[in-house]
């Protein structure tokens, strides 16, 4: 076992502007991570964008009224 002031030498993270998975936040926030994603891994978005499909342009019509 480890003498505790081998551990007292430690330099840990600091934890504290960590994000709770499991608190509910507003849209905003999600949204604003989701675009942090995008900095934080610029290898990804690239490998995304360049396996994604298009988009698909094919115009979608509802009309009212079904017929019987």
């Amino acid at each position: 076992m480890k003498n505790s002031s081998d551990l007292d030498d430690l330099e840990l993270p600091d934890w504290s502007a960590m994000r709770d998975p499991h608190r509910p936040i507003s849209t905003m926030a999600a949204f604003q991570i989701c675009e942090e994603y995008y900095q934080l891994f610029p290898k990804a978005v690239e490998r995304w964008n360049k396996i994604r499909r298009e988009k698909c342009t094919v115009e979608f019509v509802l009309e009212k009224g079904a017929p019987e």
